[in-house]
């Protein structure tokens, strides 16, 4: 846990760490050309229900609460939470550039896990890359900027919203210039899921 007023993190590697790699409140958290690998819970198996779950932590990767969360050129790859994000921001100012999240794969998962989870949080995700993930990429709940990102061969929601916060109408997406290639949502929607809030058309 990090609860210094701020910190820069460059160069890192977090493997295989049994539980939330970084957990922050109120820091003003900077991660540079950093790498997140196996971490989080367990995975384990409901021979009842026949459905995989998660147990130990409720975050695979990093837990960002308020301050200012920046992570650029930095790497995820199967992060696993508990029914949750693998990347979670809540009460942030977030900016992401040059980040890459692949092979995040949680087949036959009880519940609905996501890779970033942004809320009330206003957040701006520069050249970002969601590539060959088998769950949601992105929650928000507010304001989010997308520009430049590449989403490819991910097969839940791309950009999802309201359906963990049902009663919040706020939701407003700046997509810029980015490219949505061989995805496939619940719905069969590449880019947005559940709820229609006030947002722009992406742009591609």
């Amino acid at each position: 846990n990090i609860n210094s007023k701020s910190l820069t993190l460059k160069n890192i590697k977090f493997i295989n760490s049994k539980g939330t790699a970084i957990t922050s409140k109120g820091c003003d958290l900077t991660i540079i050309n950093c790498t997140f690998e196996n971490n989080g819970g367990e995975r384990k198996y409901d021979s009842i229900e026949q459905l995989y779950y998660v147990s130990g932590c409720e975050f695979g990767a990093i837990n960002a609460q308020k301050g200012k969360f920046t992570l650029i050129n930095s790497t995820f790859s199967n992060n696993l939470g508990d029914d949750c994000y693998s990347v979670s921001a809540s009460n942030c100012d977030v900016y992401f550039e040059n980040d890459t999240f692949t092979n995040h794969k949680f087949e036959q998962m009880s519940g609905r896990d996501i890779i970033v989870g942004l809320e009330n949080a206003k957040s701006q995700l520069i050249n970002c890359t969601f590539k060959d993930n088998t769950v949601d990429a992105i929650y928000t709940d507010s304001y989010s900027k997308i520009k430049n990102c590449l989403f490819e061969n991910n097969r839940q929601a791309v950009i999802s919203f309201g359906y963990l916060e049902e009663t919040n109408s706020n939701v407003t997406l700046d997509i810029l210039n980015s490219t949505f290639k061989n995805n496939n949502g619940f719905s069969g929607n590449e880019w947005l899921l559940d709820k229609k809030y006030p947002l722009n058309p992406p742009h591609k």
